[in-house]
């Protein structure tokens, strides 16, 4: 089941990015207030849909403090309430809604957070999928447990929304790492061990 999984994360990580690099934003004007648009137009052009306004929402554990003993582990049963109008999103674009940890309009997959992949010179990287339901600022982060260290994600985008976004998270070595993400003011954390380093096909 993890081997699976692991393949559909990277078909979402080849996916997305081949959707992040064609994807074109256009906007229609609208009409002037004394005509109305041609029947064409309207029939084939539907007026994009605003997110569920959202309260702020935070899930997730801060960072432990150094003396910790072993890495605890986020497990994905404390995950926060999925909002129903969120399964559903999940539910047309094939997703398992039980396999992702967040909250409110954001969330990701942990069980592959635990796998790094060589980059070039010392340094590895954690890809990580986001799933975020509207069009603000997906800020993520990470901090050594154990050293204080602390990097930035990256993303090529922009990527589609609603849907899936890959943050990269280039560590500087593997161990102990709490992840934050944060989308207006829904605010997603976990902690991970990063214990080995991956092949990619």
């Amino acid at each position: 089941m993890r081997g699976s999984r692991v393949a559909v994360v990277l078909v979402l990580l080849a996916t997305v990015s081949a959707c992040g690099r064609s994807a074109v934003s256009a906007r229609i004007p609208a009409p002037a207030p004394s005509s109305s648009p041609p029947s064409s137009l309207a029939a084939s052009v539907s007026a994009p849909s605003s997110p569920v306004p959202r309260p702020a929402v935070t899930v997730g554990p801060g960072v432990p403090g150094k003396k910790t003993k072993g890495c605890p582990v986020t497990k994905l049963r404390s995950r926060g309430d999925m909002p129903q109008d969120v399964g559903e999103q999940f539910r047309q674009e094939q997703l398992t809604p039980g396999d992702w940890y967040g909250v409110g309009g954001l969330w990701t997959l942990l069980d592959t957070t635990d796998v790094a992949y060589k980059r070039s010179g010392e340094t590895v990287a954690v890809k990580t999928v986001w799933w975020r339901d509207r069009d603000e600022a997906l800020t993520v982060e990470a901090v050594s447990v154990k050293t204080g260290e602390t990097v930035r994600g990256e993303s090529p985008g922009p990527y589609p929304v609603p849907g899936v976004q890959p943050i990269s998270l280039p560590l500087p070595h593997l161990g102990c790492w709490h992840v934050s993400a944060s989308l207006g003011g829904t605010k997603v954390s976990f902690i991970t061990d990063v214990a080995r380093i991956g092949v990619l096909d």
